[in-house]
């Protein structure tokens, strides 16, 4: 060897230190990331370990609250029955009202309306009388 580096030796050597360089940045970024993660898992058990007891009481509730939901949806089924009979009792006495007047109609309108038309009759004989003398 006369001193002289290679164009070949030195390009691999090149590669080697920037893929060195490419390892070192990337542990870099790699440790930064792996704290971030570290801090944010913490906060999370923190917040958790604030939250247990509140957790805790809220799934001891769910039974309640699932039957109490149970409850008011057996009720409003029952309410809805009991507003679908009303309705139905109130169909039934408007086809009896809608009868009831139908008959007023005709027994005492009609009837009523010949008694008119009796009167007119009267009144016009009787005008027509005492028009005439």
């Amino acid at each position: 060897m006369d001193g002289y580096i290679k164009l070949s030796d030195f390009m691999i050597v090149l590669a080697i230190v920037l893929i060195a360089i490419a390892v070192v940045v990337l542990s870099v970024f790699v440790i930064i990331l792996i704290r971030n993660l570290n801090d944010s898992v913490k906060i999370f058990k923190g917040i958790l370990e604030e939250n247990r007891k509140n957790i805790n009481e809220s799934l001891n509730r769910i039974p309640a609250i699932t039957e109490n939901v149970a409850e008011i949806s057996e009720t409003a089924k029952n309410e809805l029955k009991s507003v679908e009979s009303a309705l139905k009792d109130f169909g039934v006495a408007a086809e009896y009202t809608a009868s009831a007047a139908k008959t007023v109609k005709n027994d005492i309108v009609d009837k009523f309306g010949g008694v008119l038309e009796i009167t007119r009759l009267l009144k016009k004989v009787l005008f027509k009388e005492k028009n005439q003398s």
